[in-house]
């Protein structure tokens, strides 16, 4: 049974009931928003979207990993790859996510 959803740092937290866990869904682009094409970067990487370039420009291309998660020193350049760490490495620890982060905690209530 769903209860609520929750924004956390661009991501919504679909909580349940207490005997499911907490799920955690991406927020992504409409399809209808998405231009495709040729897309190249200055490194040589290429990509069909141009949401992707701008993605690989933002978080990637000669960038330092900026997505520390929470429970181990693991270290992603993108949220989406911090996300999928943190699901398949910490799911036990899910929920400590919400109880850390003020925003969350506040809507709570």
């Amino acid at each position: 049974m769903k209860i609520e959803l929750k924004e956390w740092q661009g991501w919504t937290l679909e909580e349940y009931s207490s005997q499911t866990p907490t799920k955690i869904i991406r927020k992504s682009t409409p399809a209808s928003k998405r231009i495709r094409g040729n897309f190249s970067c200055t490194c040589g990487r290429t990509y069909v979207r141009k949401d992707s370039l701008q993605r690989h420009v933002t978080y990637e291309c000669g960038k330092d990993p900026q997505f520390q998660c929470p429970f181990c020193p693991q270290k992603c350049k993108r949220k989406g790859h911090q996300m999928r760490h943190i699901r398949r490495q910490h799911k036990d620890k899910i929920r400590v996510l919400e109880e850390n982060n003020p925003e969350i905690k506040k809507n709570k209530e």
